[in-house]
């Protein structure tokens, strides 16, 4: 009887303690790359790099499409090759790595944001979330280059790194460090696709829990 009665003091708390002023409808967000000058307004968020500005680009013809809500970028037009050539406009040595940032900040619209973070790198990336590694640049070891890497993260779809993410309100960061290892184009495209539970279902999940509690109370008491 006593543990019942906990139960749905516990589930009626978990109600009440729901933000309010949520939105009636799954709210969403999207953080991408979208270089600097299309940032403000964007996603809200804030991008640099190691060597200056963060710029869209044209990508290179192999990439695959960004993701939506965002652009391949780089620091230079290191994309696309001239017409005629087989190399962009800048081309980034071998060895060379480039520190992407962007820095946002999530509405208090919810406890929780959940959603994935997809990655794509020419030639491949480390992706940093606030502060914790959570995929490391593609190995070099067994791997021809035959378009990017053949290992995640790539610029394909079947390389590309997806990373679960669930964050609170308030700022974070995300860093990538883009590797040049095999000469020719070089760019970063990435999207974060955030949303939190619709009230509604929150709602009706809550009040299926303590329809289950009620009813696990009523049988007791008929046994004692």
């Amino acid at each position: 009887m006593v543990f019942t009665r906990l139960v749905l003091v516990v589930l009626v708390a978990f109600i009440v303690s729901l933000p309010v002023g949520m939105p009636s409808q799954a709210y969403a967000v999207i953080i991408g790359s979208q270089g600097t000058a299309a940032s403000p307004g964007a996603d809200g968020g804030v991008e640099s790099n190691t060597l200056g500005a963060t710029i869209p680009i044209p990508p290179n013809p192999g990439w695959a499409p960004a993701e939506p809500g965002s652009v391949w970028v780089s620091f230079a037009l290191t994309g696309a090759p001239v017409p005629g050539t087989s190399f962009p406009p800048v081309v980034v040595p071998n060895g060379t790595i480039v520190t992407f940032h962007e820095s946002f900040t999530l509405a208090p619209a919810a406890t929780h944001y959940f959603g994935n973070l997809i990655v794509m790198a020419d030639d491949s990336t480390s992706v940093i979330v606030d502060g914790l590694l959570r995929m490391a640049e593609a190995t070099m070891s067994g791997n021809t280059y035959s378009t990017c890497p053949d290992f995640p993260i790539g610029c394909l779809v079947i390389t590309r790194g997806v990373i679960s993410l669930d964050l609170a309100p308030g700022p974070h960061t995300f860093d990538f460090g883009v590797a040049q290892r095999n000469d020719v184009s070089f760019g970063l495209d990435y999207a974060a696709n955030l949303s939190v539970p619709e009230p509604g279902t929150i709602l009706l999940l809550g009040t299926g829990l303590i329809g289950v509690g009620v009813a696990l109370r009523r049988k007791i008491s008929r046994k004692g």
